[in-house]
């Protein structure tokens, strides 16, 4: 069996809601069976701010993949697979993340491995840009950690049915193309 760490936000900057937190509680406790393998997922739905990063790296070594979600204000109808993360605070855009760190750092998935599902589904995509707030931050310092990870950026306006049906077809995936 392999445990999945999935993460999500709760709402922030006045949003009533935000899609990734919603994910993250939908995937609590949720089981994906995949060929021969099973997945179990453990949801976590996270502060924005610095206690996030805290969290998740406790979470780390329990699990096999960190799947970290975020909201994507910017976008409409996509779910944006983030490659890389910039040693860059969320609390001052002038400051490291991680003194010493290297400036960026990527995800141990091989993106190549994923081509076929995102041929077959137009609102997946590759990023390169994970942000300049705590999406980025979070993720920065996770692959610091352990490049076993990735951060989904979730648009707003993406239905959210639809999303964990995309999500869930995704998750056992990654976790094969690492």
């Amino acid at each position: 069996m392999r445990r999945i760490l999935v993460t999500g936000f709760k709402p922030f900057d006045g949003l009533a809601e935000n899609s990734s937190g919603e994910c993250a509680q939908r995937f609590d406790k949720l089981t994906i069976a995949y060929k021969l393998f099973t997945f179990t997922c453990h949801g976590i739905v996270l502060p924005v701010g610095p206690r996030c990063v805290q969290i998740v790296k406790e979470q780390c070594p329990d699990h096999d993949l960190i799947v970290m979600l975020g909201a994507d204000q910017q976008s409409s109808n996509t779910l944006k697979l983030e490659a890389t993360a910039r040693n860059v605070s969320a609390l001052n855009p002038n400051a490291l993340a991680i003194i010493g760190g290297p400036s960026h750092l990527s995800s141990a998935i091989k993106f190549s491995a994923l081509r076929e599902l995102i041929q077959s589904h137009p609102q997946v995509e590759i990023s390169h840009d994970a942000g300049a707030y705590w999406c980025n931050e979070l993720y920065y310092q996770i692959l610091y950690l352990r490049p076993e990870a990735i951060f989904i950026h979730i648009a707003l306006d993406i239905e959210l049915n639809q999303c964990m049906k995309l999500l869930e077809e995704l998750i056992p995936k990654l976790y094969f193309a690492l």
